[in-house]
């Protein structure tokens, strides 16, 4: 079971998440894949700052990080908060790990971008020169609405083994979503260590560092999980949000 090191961060607050704690429906449904508020922004500046304070002390995890080219979600939220706190002007899209759509309405910030068009528009939205490498997505329209299970089970899998595969070298950094990394904990990191895994979701700009094997069946397993550069779970949020991702 060869052990690699894997980056997981989650990305920073999106208009649909600001939307949310406001309670502003508005703000949930005029658009789909939203990108990130003003805080959001914030956030990121704040990660890349802190990355590069860690850097510069030598931090062995801030040079990996820094040194690695950014892997991310499709999503725009997730696109965004690679290039703006990685400081990344090129971005790997894996669709692998994209957060799961529940529903055509309320979960809007999850129907995507068509392929074609990603990254014209995440330019448009950061307003400065980013290149995305979409050769991983195969269609057009490559999100799920109502994804099932089972579904959902595959991809992050997939997702895991790709991510290991591309650690050999040197540590690989993802950059997705709180429900999905909670599932790959639920599938992937077995109970009682990772209990606060399963039940709790990341906060944003969460950044994770796992040890990551493959078991003797060919499953992704996690051999190991801490926060890194003072990050943790995001506050428990009332019942009525516990959609909101």
């Amino acid at each position: 079971m060869a052990e690699r090191t894997v980056y997981l961060i989650r990305h920073a607050e999106s208009r649909y998440n600001a939307g949310a704690k406001a309670y502003s429906l508005a703000a949930l449904l005029r658009e789909c894949d939203h990108g990130l508020s003003s805080r959001g922004l914030e956030q990121c500046l704040a990660l890349r700052s802190s990355i590069e304070r860690w850097r510069a002390s030598r931090d062995r995890d801030a040079v990996a990080i820094a040194k690695a080219e950014p892997l991310a979600s499709p999503l725009r939220r997730a696109l965004q908060t690679a290039h703006l706190a990685l400081g990344a002007s090129r971005v790997v899209a894996l669709p692998d790990g994209r957060e799961p759509c529940a529903a055509p309405v309320f979960a809007r910030d999850s129907v995507g971008t068509a392929r074609s068009l990603i990254e014209a528009e995440l330019r448009r939205e950061v307003g400065s020169r980013v290149d995305v490498d979409t050769r991983a997505i195969d269609l057009e329209e490559w999100w799920t609405v109502a994804e099932s299970t089972a579904s959902v089970d595959r991809r992050l899998r997939r997702l895991l083994l790709d991510l290991h595969a591309r650690a050999a070298a040197a540590p690989c950094v993802y950059v997705g979503h709180s429900r999905a990394i909670r599932e790959i904990f639920r599938r992937f990191a077995q109970e009682p260590d990772y209990a606060d895994f399963h039940a709790n979701l990341v906060a944003n700009c969460a950044v994770l560092k796992l040890r990551v094997g493959v078991a003797h069946n060919d499953d992704p397993v996690i051999l190991g999980a801490n926060f890194l550069f003072g990050t943790t779970f995001q506050p428990p949020r009332p019942d009525l949000l516990a959609w909101a991702r």
